[in-house]
């Protein structure tokens, strides 16, 4: 199958490039086909070209018949600048699926809010060489409808098991996507994060923006990623600074599960984004309910 590739966010820099094309080299290795659009490369400044040009890309990817998904070259900073100009006729003739993390989760919320088209947050193609191959084999099970259950390494809270949406990626991007339309606030949710290279009080504030937000009732559970490079001090390691955000939502009544793979750094296993699943405290798992193709249970 075809994998379109889109720059929706950063440019892909001289620092970015080798990473980028041996991310192309890893997925046509995994037996997938690639396709670059015309502006994959653009840069202007700290985006990949302007905003036009960005939006034209993503809406012939998703247009085109010849793929079954489309991937985010990098993150960075971009797709807040979009959200005006996307429109769900880009997407719904040709639903796919599509992924990417960190910046890029504000394309996948949109799928899911405005489409009701679920999304993969999952290292995008610049980390794509570097993950490991279970990273690699969890891409392709969940591409190919597969179930996933994922297995955490610890558990807190009250209540046992939970179900809801899964929503949710980078903490800072999460935040900023607030109030703009694209994060349901009716449903029940469970809400994963990560975040890199964020001061304790930059993950403070944003915890206490989140507990403020109208969609904090309708968490369900909280499921943590890696923090990594996130410290009060350059020598805190990973550990300490999700210990941090588990302070910071120390009143969460729901079950919180720790030491999930994904993020930044690491591994960055894949996870499934707009999808039902459940929260089972004592076995410390998060399971989808339904595969990511066509929605069925």
């Amino acid at each position: 199958s075809s994998i379109g590739i889109i720059s929706p966010s950063g440019p892909i820099s001289d620092v970015h490039k080798v990473r980028f094309e041996k991310g192309i080299e890893t997925l046509r290795s995994m037996g997938f086909h690639t396709i670059l659009y015309d502006h994959v490369y653009d840069q202007l400044g700290y985006l990949a070209g302007d905003d036009q040009n960005r939006v034209k890309d993503i809406k012939k990817a998703f247009l085109d018949n010849s793929t079954q998904a489309v991937a985010g070259s990098r993150g960075g900073y971009g797709l807040l600048r979009l959200l005006s100009l996307l429109k769900p006729e880009f997407f719904l003739p040709t639903p796919k699926i599509f992924f990417g993390f960190s910046d890029l989760i504000i394309l996948s919320h949109y799928l899911y809010r405005l489409c009701n088209i679920p999304s993969l947050h999952a290292p995008v193609i610049t980390q794509l060489s570097e993950v490991s191959e279970k990273s690699r084999e969890t891409l392709v099970k969940l591409m190919n409808g597969e179930k996933v259950s994922f297995q955490a390494e610890k558990s807190s809270g009250n209540k046992n098991n939970v179900q809801g949406t899964i929503l949710g990626g980078c903490l800072s991007v999460f935040i900023s996507m607030l109030d703009t339309g694209i994060i349901p606030d009716n449903e029940n949710i469970i809400l994963f994060l990560e975040d890199t290279n964020e001061p304790y009080y930059k993950i403070d504030r944003m915890i206490q923006q989140l507990r403020l937000s109208k969609i904090y009732k309708n968490i369900q559970s909280i499921v943590l990623g890696t923090f990594d490079h996130c410290s009060g001090n350059r020598l805190s390691s990973t550990g300490d600074s999700t210990n941090h955000v588990l302070d910071l939502l120390s009143d969460f009544s729901g079950p919180i599960l720790t030491g999930m793979k994904f993020g930044h750094e690491g591994d960055n296993i894949p996870f499934p984004l707009g999808i039902q699943a459940i929260v089972e405290t004592k076995e410390k798992t998060c399971t989808m309910l339904e595969s990511l193709c066509s929605g069925e249970s």
